[in-house]
């Protein structure tokens, strides 16, 4: 049975998303006007960076969640009387030491290696502060993400949506008001900073609800750092992988097509990834139910159904009209130049946009919820893999849109393994 909560997380993410798409919106058009499309480009790659940053946990936020949320649910079956906060801080302590090292030791390398990274991302080192910035980053995006697992296995998704919108409203006031300033780049940097600070602040407030202050107490334990690295080692490659995925065509094209490529082929992108924000509203909804169920071993059906029927709503109110009118949205958008490059990207996408959503639902009902992310793992390098190879050949005869024909190819290589792992799951089982 799909709960009350299910749907206020369901209806929290579609809120913060869609917020968050109005804010991207309103806040690159500002920001291309005001600084121009090579100054949008880097700050594009700096958003990249930050997703590396949410992977640096080595896949331990996908194990804690995951124990966490089985424990809670088996502690709900049986009436459990131990202390929910209790049982969640002394969890939580054994991992802060591990969270927070990460997050310093990314912000000493980026700090230290700014210059080279500057010169690898951009060609040139005058982006060394926006570098510097973003790695500086890192502690407050790891508390962040710790939080989030936290409050995820309690079912409390709509919190962390609640912050996510908050920071996209940062963001985005921040492009706006500073695409005019001397360098727009490097000051939107060091505002994502702050803006990333502030949310691990109210992140940790919120945790604190669930896990009390005790946990601030570290206490290292090898013993269940291992074990939950050995559960999150397959979803961290897997997410190492997807940030991959999700940049080497960025970076492909800043290579071959300069920073002005980045961003007419970061627009395309960018309009269809919007829609996985819309898919990640069901995902993220029933995750936790999901977990629930699978510990349980109930019926799980009726939510994976659910998951899988917004996946096709998506495609329906979101893709279609795309593939009609995106000329039209990009021209009123940005305007008719930019439009005219960017629309052969964003057909090439289409296949494979599609693809993703039907298989993306598949994984999170039948196999991320269930611990199995291994198999899943492999489709996401098998993915990889055809995205390079597709990025070495099809760009030589489309151009910028082989970019889009490669990343779709890709997409449509990832949707193959999952239904097929799903299908030889279910015959197991």
């Amino acid at each position: 049975m799909i709960t009350r909560r299910t749907f206020t997380n369901f209806a929290s993410f579609l809120l913060s998303k869609a917020g968050a798409i109005i804010f991207f919106i309103v806040g690159v058009r500002f920001f291309i006007h005001g600084a121009g499309q090579q100054e949008y480009g880097a700050i594009n790659l700096v958003l990249v960076l930050y997703t590396y940053l949410w992977i640096a946990d080595i896949g331990i936020g996908y194990a804690v969640n995951l124990r966490l949320g089985q424990a809670l649910a088996r502690q709900a079956e049986t009436g459990d009387s131990r202390s929910t906060i209790a049982f969640v801080s002394n969890n939580l302590a054994k991992v802060a030491p591990f969270y927070l090292s990460i997050g310093l030791l990314v912000a000493v390398f980026g700090v230290i290696a700014s210059d080279a990274l500057s010169a690898a991302l951009f060609d040139e080192r005058r982006y060394a502060d926006l570098v510097t910035w973003t790695a500086m980053a890192a502690p407050a995006v790891m508390l962040s993400a710790m939080s989030g697992a936290v409050l995820r296995a309690h079912d409390r998704v709509y919190l962390v949506n609640a912050t996510q919108l908050l920071l996209d409203a940062w963001r985005a006031g921040c492009m706006i008001a500073l695409a005019t300033s001397a360098d727009p780049a490097v000051a939107a940097g060091r505002a994502f900073f702050a803006g990333a600070v502030a949310r691990a602040l109210l992140d940790v407030i919120l945790l604190s609800r669930f896990a009390g202050w005790s946990w601030l107490i570290p206490q290292w334990n090898w013993g269940a750092l291992a074990a939950d690295l050995r559960t999150g080692a397959p979803t961290m490659g897997s997410l190492v992988i997807s940030s991959v995925f999700y940049s080497v065509d960025r970076v492909f094209a800043a290579k071959h097509f300069s920073l002005e490529g980045v961003a007419v082929y970061s627009l395309a992108a960018d309009l269809h990834t919007k829609a996985y924000f819309l898919l990640w509203a069901f995902n993220a909804a029933i995750y936790q139910p999901l977990v629930a169920r699978h510990a349980l071993k109930a019926n799980a059906q009726e939510l994976a159904f659910f998951n899988l029927g917004g996946a096709a709503l998506i495609g329906f109110i979101y893709y279609l009209p795309m593939s009609f009118f995106s000329n039209d949205i990009i021209s009123l958008w940005i305007n008719e130049s930019s439009a005219a490059s960017a629309q052969p990207v964003v057909w090439a996408m289409l296949p494979g946009s599609i693809g993703y959503l039907v298989a993306a639902s598949l994984e999170n009902s039948y196999l991320r919820t269930r611990g199995l992310v291994l198999g899943p793992m492999l489709v996401h390098l098998a993915m990889l893999l055809s995205l390079i190879a597709g990025l070495s050949i099809l760009p030589a005869y489309f151009g910028l849109a082989g970019i889009g024909w490669a990343h779709s190819l890709a997409n449509c290589i990832f949707a193959i393994g999952i239904a097929l792992l799903v299908a030889l799951t279910r015959v197991k089982r």
